[in-house]
């Protein structure tokens, strides 16, 4: 009995083994996967002869990172961070300050330690991006450009941006936020790979104002006059935390609606500050420009302390606020 049953172990595991004599792959043989949690891995892209095409093919997959909201929402367009998967704007209220740390008193390091704590996400140190570097409503392509731009990326060469992409601890973070967070896709190594791959292919940029896979099928671009009002609904974000466009609705600011050419405090049923009712003047371009520029210089005492963070946007805001009179 006991020389049947051995027997009978013998064949059963001789009927699971390989067939024609194959032995299975050793433990180390396997290769990596060519897509991690949605990102393809560098060697994906390897049988693209021409060096050109391939980094550009390249940096479209690493855009895939750098344009999701892990990254971006710490590279905006304004002084204000965003927050959550749609990129609305950080609440509490808080502004850039020295640094990217934030403003005295309300510092980055107020709410942000070392590690996420419950939805609050962590990191040491927890900063914005440079302004000279926002992500937010900027196409890929320009993005390429501004990573390569030395005057504009703190200095740094290709070599030292694919050891900030690959090894940077808040770069990292974008792959372990708080868990009502999605992460960016794939893992930080993947995207060091395809980052140094990019730059061995010689770090060509995508073209134009979108990625090349997306150009066929791109409408065709907005007249020059609804481009900048369109750039002005996205610079308008930083407005809206105190004001709505709602004429029926006043916010710690009266409504926008129709502010483009009125008179200054003449909101009925808002209580505006001593400073702006003593005013006399209409809200014109030149005088929206001043007092956005530097509130407490045209109206000494005012209670809106901050203007706009760029004035290089004011074009676009004005013709923003001069459609929605």
């Amino acid at each position: 009995m006991r020389l049947l049953m051995i027997f009978l172990s013998c064949a059963f595991f001789a009927a699971c083994g390989q067939s024609g004599g194959e032995r299975p792959a050793a433990a180390g043989a396997a290769s990596a996967p060519a897509t991690v949690k949605g990102l393809a891995n560098a060697a994906s892209f390897a049988e693209i002869a021409d060096d050109d095409a391939r980094a550009v093919a390249l940096f479209e997959e690493i855009g895939k990172v750098v344009q999701h909201p892990r990254c971006v929402n710490c590279h905006p367009a304004g002084d204000r961070p965003l927050q959550g998967e749609d990129g609305a704007l950080h609440q509490p209220l808080v502004v850039r300050g020295a640094g990217g740390m934030g403003a005295p008193g309300m510092r980055c390091t107020t709410c942000h330690g070392e590690e996420n704590f419950a939805n609050v996400p962590g990191h040491a140190p927890w900063s914005l991006a440079p302004a000279s570097m926002a992500w937010e409503g900027v196409a890929l392509g320009d993005i390429c450009a501004q990573i390569k731009d030395t005057s504009r990326n703190g200095g740094k060469s290709l070599d030292e941006i694919v050891e900030h992409m690959a090894s940077d601890g808040l770069v990292g973070y974008g792959w372990h936020p708080p868990a009502h967070l999605e992460p960016a896709p794939g893992d930080q190594a993947t995207l060091g790979g395809l980052a140094r791959a990019w730059v061995e292919a010689g770090a060509a940029c995508p073209g134009g104002a979108q990625s090349a896979s997306a150009s066929a099928a791109a409408p065709a671009p907005a007249d020059g006059a609804v481009a900048l009002a369109a750039k002005g609904e996205n610079v308008f974000r930083q407005c809206a935390v105190c004001h709505s466009l709602d004429p029926d609705q006043a916010m710690m600011g009266p409504t926008l609606k129709g502010v483009v050419g009125r008179p200054a405090a003449s909101v009925e049923g808002f209580r505006y500050s001593p400073a702006l009712r003593s005013l006399d003047v209409d809200w014109t371009e030149d005088n929206l420009r001043a007092y956005l520029e530097n509130p407490s210089k045209f109206a000494p005492g005012t209670s809106m302390a901050i203007g706009l963070s760029n004035m290089k946007d004011f074009d676009a805001l004005y013709a923003y606020l001069a459609e929605q009179n």
